[in-house]
């Protein structure tokens, strides 16, 4: 032999070594080509990295929204703990008003006011058709349920509804509800109404409705 040099000799536990060797000089190359050539599988989502985190916008957003549905089911609670406090049939239906209400740019507080004024909150509802606790059309216009009922009030006081809207856009409460019953027809009608919603929950400071 060349130098002396022994002969290579190859034993069992040498060959594993070396086969697991050139094994990863297989795998490495494949998955070089996967990432490379697969626009799915990117180097992000092979070690679960996050590759859209939220903006800080977004966070406030998210946390913003978060806020309003908490403080719109407070208010659902506290309408429903009124009707509740008073054995009234539209206790339940808190929520679906003070959503009503914020949809159509009212005080949360005014639908079921009108409602306790007009029908003692269901329990004195209109006799000739059905589910309108408010008096609506003068008890001669009904609705399928009480929340069509309190969604369809809602919009007309609003100002949302076509045929009613050159009566109540862009009216303050007190506007509103001396539209809907004006003082020489129910006197005071106004004030009633605004006393039930001081009842329901106090006034904020700086609004403009007075009792």
């Amino acid at each position: 032999m060349f130098g002396g040099a022994k002969p290579l000799t190859m034993n069992k536990k040498t060959n594993v070594i070396l086969v697991r060797f050139l094994q990863s000089f297989v795998v490495l190359p494949f998955m070089t080509g996967a990432l490379a050539f697969n626009p799915v599988l990117h180097f992000g989502q092979v070690i679960g990295i996050n590759q859209n985190p939220k903006t800080a916008t977004e966070l406030a957003q998210d946390d913003s929204i978060i806020k309003a549905q908490a403080l719109l089911k407070e208010k659902g609670e506290k309408i429903d703990a009124y009707f509740t406090a008073k054995n009234m049939p539209l206790a339940g239906y808190g929520k679906t008003m003070a959503e009503a209400a914020e949809k159509n740019g009212l005080d949360w507080r005014l639908v079921a006011a009108i409602s306790v004024i007009e029908s003692t909150g269901g329990r004195n509802t209109c006799q000739r058709v059905a589910n309108n606790d408010f008096g609506w059309g003068s008890c001669t216009i009904g609705f399928d349920s009480r929340e069509e009922a309190i969604r369809a009030i809602a919009a007309h006081l609003g100002g949302n509804m076509d045929s009613t809207r050159h009566y109540y856009k862009g009216k303050t409460t007190v506007g509103i509800l001396e539209t809907y019953n004006p003082p020489n027809v129910v006197p005071d009608y106004a004030h009633k109404v605004i006393r039930v919603m001081n009842s329901i929950s106090p006034l904020e400071i700086g609004t403009e409705v007075t009792a």
